[in-house]
């Protein structure tokens, strides 16, 4: 009987007779070494650096913030300014206002961020 006909593949056969202990171990289905991952470089960026611009960068929005956001946005901000105000740089701020679905002209910017 072929392994094709038991829906199988020759290594799954081989693999299952060895746990079986039917066969010796089946050294040729092991994989060779594997080459050493390249360490990672260095981040452009810090998070200390980045709160130089912004304060509040990388910080958990607290609920009063969200709320004040939604209604500052309601209110005409637009993201450059709402930036400013909340110390987070636009991109933050463009995925908040998708986030708790916000309405005004700076929701509406936030879809070129990737919303």
């Amino acid at each position: 009987m072929s392994p094709e006909e038991l829906g199988r593949s020759e290594k799954s056969i081989r693999w299952k007779l060895y746990d079986l202990k039917l066969i010796p171990f089946p050294g040729d289905l092991v994989p060779g070494p594997r080459t050493p991952v390249e360490p990672e470089a260095p981040k452009a960026y810090s998070v200390e650096a980045k709160r130089q611009l912004h304060p509040n960068a990388y910080k958990p929005w607290d609920p009063e913030d969200e709320k004040r956001l939604a209604e500052r946005c309601a209110q005409g901000a637009s993201l450059s300014e709402l930036s400013q105000e909340f110390g987070r740089n636009e991109g933050a701020i463009a995925s908040r206002l998708l986030k708790i679905q916000a309405k005004g002209p700076a929701a509406d910017d936030a879809w070129e961020y990737g919303g």
